[in-house]
């Protein structure tokens, strides 16, 4: 009935990417390798999306850490009840 929308800018998300990979020994993935103004755009499409329906999607902050991502949450869907 809901759709969460993790608002992480591109630069942020592509940073924590590349430290998750690195911390594997990992190569990037397919997604990391194209160009910035992709992910630019799936951003803001995302948005868009959630600007769009705001009855159905909620936007989370997700620059903060994974604790706070999931209180987040946990808060919404408390709120449900």
């Amino acid at each position: 009935d809901k759709t969460y929308v993790f608002d992480l800018p591109p630069s942020i998300g592509l940073e924590r990417a590349s430290r998750r990979f690195l911390e594997a020994s990992q190569s990037e993935d397919r997604f990391e390798n194209f160009d910035f103004s992709f992910h630019e755009r799936v951003y803001n499409g995302f948005l868009e999306i959630a600007r769009q329906n705001r009855e159905r999607c909620i936007v989370i902050d997700a620059k903060g850490s994974v604790q706070h991502v999931k209180d987040l949450i946990h808060k919404d869907i408390d709120s449900c009840f």
